[in-house]
């Protein structure tokens, strides 16, 4: 197997990976857009759609106002990408107009939408038009500095990035020219991290990244606990990469473990302990607990036994670095994939010797996109486009020749897009158009299912799934191999897994793929990519405190044609988690047909998942979803299950397992103590003391309701004081009822109102003081504001509110602005996931592996 450093180089000439001359030319022509032809149809779009098209991708002025019209909007994309068929065909002029029509009426009439890059920057100065990129890299700082620079570069430009820690020595590594020690791979993914919080994608969001790591890398399990604490790694999704040695030696290891094998291990214990040692502010503090967690942790997955177990190896030396045991590394990465839905799994293996990886000569795929479902080469990138089916549906079956027109105008839109991209990174440049790898995919799944009255769950949902990713990858194979005619194959052809008797002769190395379609499925007005519903109705809190009903419109017409459609039962099925199958007034074909991701098994989800796998090129992003109440065994047949069925990789999330506990009194040592690893008695026993008296509440206080913007939306403190002015209590209302970000502020609100309300006989101004020492600059993953105005946490937040409260009763003027005090009757809100920052109205819902907005699209990755 090569390395990257060792990658065939006769593979890789210039002559092949050159743009024509008239590149610059070709570049200019696609931003020179003229006004639409008058014929064109008119975008058929709802007011939700059209909002995600002028918020999301719309030319904007200077102060951020939208200057297209959905038709302007299609229009400029659709002819910038076209301008790539002035390179072939005898008239180039009539050749780019016809086929920007092509794209434009496709477009318009809902039937494909591009990614996100292609749809923003399509016809702007910087056009870099594709979503997904992984970048290599190599053990040295070099490599390592100069990732970290093309990943911001990526980030800016719309893309996210996918990176291999795999190739870094271990934490604690002695570095020969420093003779000090390496801080290993976390240190670097932690560094990436908050890059990607300064650098927004395409200046609508944070960028994402996915973090990798191989089974057999000797910091596996520090790489595994990272993740427990939801601040750290904000802008990560992480998998580990296995292969199929490492599955074989898990059954090998369990059978050798005694019954009881896991009451040796306290994980509850153990993720506290990993939690907490993330919360501490001082690094090397940080640093010396997580130690400690590791440590325990390879204590109990060493293995010593002959015959079982596998080698730790060290990936700069190959010297062997610990032994493990199989069984227990994968019971705890399921462990905490069951508590946190992080870590992943990737199964390498199986992705190089597919389709998904068609120049093996070239070197290993090693990662892949921040979702998954984009396997590449270092330097490789791919720009996906998806197809909505559900525009297909005819009756109780597909159109499947107006499919196969589409499959074919859609595969030759993504390849005209490889010509027109503007990369930032010259060595993507290349190889991208080495290879010409495209993602061509579905969405709008779920809504054909509804349409054919096919259950999602059934045998006969699994037929139509795999029936259509196998007319999928023929016709995209069709259409490849046609424009191969035309234009020729990839360059990197003969020296490609299709270079042989009986194979095909594509235009582009990997054609299709199923993307999560996040905001262009809201902008195709349909269902996700290949998800099912997340719910059939739902409700959503509107600025003015209006609530407004969301429901699915194939659902809205079956209620309508079985006579049930009223409020009430949209009040009934929303307050059920946006499922109808607990209410016995709704029918059971009905039941059988509408159902939604939280009623449908894991098993069912992973069915799915490998149905359409089968005759996809590249890989899926799917969420396998649990409820609240699933077990550890649950999850861990389901990521066995992944492997069984050939699945290519596997991100589950339990429901509700990201919501945060309240915090617990603990114990405290000092500094030097935690630092040496000893413990100490607390100066307070709370455990053998009588219990503290607090000071009783008066029947009435006063005091006043201070508004400000946080990174996590608008906060309304309230701060209480007593008659002689003394602060009593705190309230902190921001996000969704039974929201994570609600828990916090709660949590907040209490433990100040708690250290007010413990007699002392210290000042409530001196007690201020403190407060706002402990809080003052927390960081979370973003900021709001500038200067002396920045606010970097809630927390951090509600220390400027507490310095501004006191000053005032002082007379001293401490910020630029003062916050806005209000006296108000907050609208209710109801959710159970935080409130989006972007529209402030809507909450977050964890689809295709990441946690996006139900509302404007806004997406944590």
């Amino acid at each position: 197997m090569p390395t990257n450093q060792e990658q065939p180089t006769e593979l890789f000439k210039d002559d092949i990976v050159t743009a024509p001359s008239s590149v610059e030319q070709l570049y200019q022509i696609g931003k020179d857009i003229p006004k639409a032809p008058a014929d064109l149809p008119e975008p058929s779009l709802s007011d939700n759609a059209w909002y995600i098209g002028k918020t999301r991708y719309a030319v904007r002025d200077e102060q951020g106002n939208p200057q297209e019209s959905a038709r302007d909007m299609f229009w400029r994309v659709a002819y910038n990408v076209a301008t790539a068929e002035r390179q072939f065909g005898e008239n180039p002029e009539k050749s780019h107009l016809d086929t920007a029509r092509k794209y434009y009426t496709m477009m318009a009439c809902q039937q494909f939408m591009p990614n996100t890059p292609t749809m923003l920057n399509a016809g702007k100065p910087e056009q870099q038009l594709s979503a997904c990129f992984v970048l290599p890299i190599e053990d040295n700082l070099t490599s390592i500095l100069k990732t970290a620079t093309d990943m911001a570069k990526i980030h800016k430009s719309g893309g996210g990035t996918g990176f291999s820690f795999s190739r870094l020595r271990p934490k604690g590594t002695v570095i020969k020219s420093s003779k000090g020690h390496s801080t290993g791979p976390i240190s670097f993914m932690q560094m990436y991290n908050d890059i990607a919080s300064s650098v927004r994608q395409g200046g609508v969001r944070r960028g994402a990244n996915m973090g990798i790591l191989n089974y057999n890398h000797p910091d596996i399990l520090l790489f595994s606990i990272y993740k427990v604490d939801e601040f750290s790694l904000t802008n990560f999704n992480i998998s580990v990469t296995v292969t199929e040695q490492f599955f074989n030696q898990v059954k090998i290891d369990a059978e050798g473990l005694p019954a009881t094998y896991e009451k040796d291990i306290d994980y509850d214990q153990i993720i506290e302990e990993a939690r907490t040692a993330h919360q501490t502010r001082d690094i090397d503090l940080k640093t010396v607990l997580l130690d400690k967690v590791v440590e325990r942790l390879r204590e109990w997955c060493n293995e010593s036994r002959p015959g079982y177990g596998y080698d730790l190896v060290n990936p700069h030396d190959k010297t062997i670095a610990g032994h493990l045991n199989a069984k227990k590394v994968f019971d705890l990465i399921t462990r905490l994939a069951w508590n946190y839905g992080d870590p992943g799994m990737i199964f390498l293996d199986r992705i190089n010797e597919s389709r998904a990886n068609p120049t093996p000569k070239l070197g290993q795929i090693e990662a892949t996109n921040p979702c998954g479902e984009q396997p590449l080469l270092p330097y490789d990138a791919c720009t996906l486009g998806s197809i909505n089916v559900a525009k297909y549906v005819n009756g109780k079956d597909f159109d499947w020749d107006g499919m196969r027109e589409a499959i074919h105008t859609a595969t030759r839109f993504l390849d005209d897009v490889l010509d027109m991209n503007e990369y930032p990174i010259d060595e993507v440049r290349k190889m991208t158009r080495s290879i010409r790898r495209i993602g061509l995919g579905i969405m709008g799944f779920a809504d054909a299912l509804l349409l054919l009255g096919v259950g999602y769950n059934t045998d006969e949902g699994l037929k139509v799934g795999e029936k259509l990713m196998k007319f999928m990858q023929k016709e995209a194979d069709n259409a490849s191999v046609l424009l191969a005619k035309e234009r020729g194959p990839f360059p990197l052809y003969p020296d490609s897994i299709y270079n042989k008797k009986g194979e095909i002769k594509p235009r582009n190395g990997a054609r299709t793929t199923i993307a999560p379609t996040g905001t262009i499925s809201m902008l195709a007005d349909c269902s996700s990519g290949c998800e099912p519903l997340f719910a059939l109705a739902y409700a959503k809190n509107t600025i003015e405190g209006k609530r407004i009903f969301q429901t699915s419109p194939h659902f809205l017409q079956a209620l309508k044609d079985h006579g049930l459609h009223n409020d009430d039962i949209l009040e009934k099925i929303q307050s059920n988690n946006g499922s109808i199958q607990a209410l016995e007034q709704i029918p059971a074909e009905l039941k059988k047909v509408f159902v939604v991701a939280g009623d449908i098994a894991p098993e069912w989800h992973l069915k799915m998942q490998a149905a359409l796998q089968k005759y996809t090129d590249n890989a899926i992003s799917k969420t396998i979803n649990f409820s609240n109440s699933a077990t550890v065994a649950d999850v861990r047949t389901a990521y066995w299950m992944a492997y069984e069925t050939n699945c290519k990789g596997i991100t589950i999330y339990r429901d509700g397992s990201r919501e945060k506990q309240i915090l617990e009194t603990k114990k405290e040592n000092s500094y030097y103590d935690k630092m040496a690893g000893k413990t100490s008695a607390s100066v307070i026993d709370l455990a053998d003391s009588q219990p503290i008296t607090l000071r009783p509440r008066p029947h009435v206080l006063t005091g006043r309701t201070y508004k400000v913007n946080t990174p996590v939306g608008k906060a309304f403190i309230s701060i209480n004081e007593d008659e002689n002015q003394n602060i009593f209590e705190v309230f902190i209302n921001v996000g969704h009822a039974g929201s994570d970000i609600t828990a916090d502020a709660e949590a907040i609100g209490r433990l100040i109102s708690l250290t007010f309300r413990i007699p002392t006989h210290y000042t409530s101004e001196r007690i201020a003081q403190n407060v706002v020492e402990q809080l003052t600059g927390i960081g979370g993953a973003g900021s709001t504001g500038f200067g002396a105005m920045r606010i970097r946490s809630l927390a951090d937040a509600v220390s400027k509110v507490l310095k501004e409260h006191e000053s005032d009763k002082q007379g001293i003027e401490v910020m630029p602005e003062k916050t806005e005090t209000v006296q108000m009757d907050q609208p209710e809100r109801k959710g159970n996931a935080d409130i989006c920052p972007d529209c402030g109205m809507a909450t977050f819902r964890f689809i295709e592996g990441c946690q996006k907005c139900e509302n404007c699209g806004f997406s944590k990755c």
